[in-house]
């Protein structure tokens, strides 16, 4: 028969849980896509500026609604740098469409979408990145990226590697949450049964408990009617009637519960200080610059796209096929140059500046990775905690000064996208002064930090000089 206090502990339980993913496991599952979203730019970039892939030209024709798979079909040896820079920008794309557009949700996350999503975190296999896997994109950019490594500097395959081992550690990480919400949405979908069939008033619950084929037709019988389109799951529908009837009925609603927990709910600790600890308030502030990496990665986004539409009717036929040929026979291309006017904000005079776009995009994306990296703990993270105190604090400063010269040089560009992109097209440029605002909240929000740290270091040095400890 029905367990009503059962009933309840599991509809408190789903309520717990859904809040959980919309305030914690959601905004980390989005995190985790962003990082892979950055690694999997990151090395693009760096493969098209080695000419070691050429990217899909019909990139900006294609729009993305709805999570796409890139192919995963075999192709030879010979299409590598074809076939594979053009299922990079699809998988590019897809991903930057997850982070920018999609709405992560229990709605949105039905079971066929997390199978769709599943299936996208394996058309790269990041845990078995060989040049010997069974899959034909994952073995042709483990071949691709061994050239790239060849004589290359060694930044170059720290940041390789680096991308590499994050781009395992996220798609190992997005799984997991894939797999916990899939198996919330079965409980969810198994708790929906029991709110809403089996609580209905026409729910015939003396005929129902009489057996387990009776139970069956019951809740057959008003499925529809109570349920609306959602489809029939005999499989879920055999586990709440299990629950309500089974022989270890006990054991089946307590692992019910047991999947509906929350776990990894970290503990608070107190820790007694005599005073602040500078060296904590210094990590901190790093802490608040890697905060400021999801704000760049949009901002890089709009400028590539932006740029793109720019350049999209200057460039005559003839130009883009010698560019075609260059990067076909690996010959160094023409720098892509634009002027644009910086103002001083304190003196309102202004001067014009020439900009390296792609050295400026390249430079961009670097900085991004390692604030990746620095939000996430990763490598770049305990790098920085390792240095003496002095040095995390010339870091800082240095991560602070690059970041206002940063905010100077986008800022004009939103100016010089809003004035020189030809009228027809100027519709089409994305905006960048949401972006620019976040931007600056987070390096007023790091300068503060700095500027806390600097007041309570100088405090502490001058109470030492009085002999106060």
């Amino acid at each position: 028969m029905e367990d009503s206090q059962f009933t309840q502990q599991i509809q408190s339980a789903i309520a717990q849980k859904q809040e959980w993913f919309n305030t914690t496991g959601f905004p980390e599952l989005l995190n985790q896509y962003r990082l892979l979203s950055s690694c999997v730019r990151n090395l693009f970039d760096m493969l098209k500026k080695k000419a070691l892939v050429n990217p899909d030209p019909y990139s900006m024709d294609k729009r993305i609604s709805d999570v796409v798979l890139p192919d995963t079909s075999p192709f030879s040896d010979a299409e590598t740098a074809n076939v594979l820079g053009e299922r990079l920008s699809d998988y590019d794309a897809v991903l930057d469409f997850i982070c920018n557009y999609y709405r992560f949700s229990t709605e949105t996350l039905t079971p066929p979408t997390i199978k769709k999503l599943m299936d996208l975190n394996v058309v790269i296999d990041w845990a078995n990145l060989t040049i010997n896997s069974s899959s034909s994109n994952t073995r042709a950019l483990a071949t691709i990226l061994n050239q790239a490594r060849l004589n290359a500097p060694a930044i170059l395959v720290s940041m390789i590697t680096d991308c590499t081992q994050k781009g395992k550690d996220t798609s190992v990480a997005i799984s997991k949450s894939l797999q916990e919400i899939a198996v919330f949405q079965k409980e969810l979908y198994k708790g929906e049964i029991r709110k809403f069939v089996i609580a209905n008033p026409e729910f015939n619950k003396e005929k129902a408990y009489a057996s387990p084929d009776a139970e069956l037709a019951e809740i057959k019988r008003l499925f529809t009617k109570s349920m609306g389109k959602r489809p029939f799951y005999s499989d879920l529908v055999s586990e709440v009637i299990n629950e309500d009837q089974g022989n270890n009925k006990d054991f089946l609603k307590a692992e019910a519960l047991r999947k509906l927990a929350i776990h990894n709910v970290p503990q608070k600790q107190e820790v007694k200080r005599r005073g602040p600890d500078t060296r904590q308030m210094l990590i901190d502030t790093v802490m608040a610059i890697g905060g400021m990496a999801p704000t760049l990665d949009m901002v890089l986004t709009k400028l590539r796209d932006n740029f793109d539409i720019f350049y999209a009717n200057k460039t005559s036929f003839f130009v883009k096929l010698g560019k075609l040929f260059k990067k076909m026979f690996h010959a160094k291309t023409n720098a892509q140059i634009c002027v644009i006017k910086i103002v001083d904000q304190k003196t309102g005079s202004s001067r014009e500046q020439k900009l390296n776009i792609d050295d400026f995009l390249y430079d961009l994306a670097q900085k991004i990775r390692v604030y990746n990296g620095i939000g996430t703990q990763g490598m770049e993270f305990q790098r920085v905690i390792q240095y003496p105190e002095d040095k995390i604090f010339n870091f800082v400063c240095k991560q602070i000064s690059e970041c206002q010269s940063l905010y100077t040089i986008i800022n004009s560009l939103d100016s010089f996208f809003k004035t020189e992109v030809d009228i027809i097209n100027r519709p089409k440029i994305k905006g960048l002064q949401i972006d620019l605002s976040a931007l600056r909240n987070s390096i007023v929000t790091a300068n503060k930090k700095r500027a806390d740290y600097q007041s309570v270091k100088e405090e502490s040095e001058q109470m030492s000089k009085l002999g106060i400890k």
